[in-house]
């Protein structure tokens, strides 16, 4: 009895695991560059908005919600940093979106 108690507790850890969490992942920091399509200048002042949502598993689909955003200006190379999250263990953090905005 103890021993298919533990076979099912490892069955249900394991389904969780690999359909909604990370393992284990370390987010950021996350490093880019912004250029001009056309002439491949890099562009200064564009704003980079970095969001991270959290997935949810549900018997009927899974969806998300948002966590947290964080934003970064480009510098006179078009690169940009944004700091992640850090280690995350067991997470359903999903890895952060990018939205970029041309502020004229």
């Amino acid at each position: 009895m103890k021993n298919k108690l533990y076979q099912l507790i490892t069955i249900l850890i394991l389904v969780i695991q690999t359909g909604c969490l990370y393992g284990v992942r370390y987010d950021g920091p996350y490093r880019g560059k912004v250029v001009d399509e056309q002439t491949r200048e890099p562009i200064e002042g564009v704003v980079v908005l970095g969001t991270w949502w959290v997935y949810h598993f549900s018997p009927a689909g899974g969806y998300s919600t948002y966590n947290d955003a964080r934003e970064a200006v480009t510098d006179k190379n078009g690169e940009f940093e944004i700091p992640g999250k850090g280690l995350r263990i067991m997470s359903s953090l999903k890895p952060m979106h990018f939205i970029i905005l041309m502020v004229s």
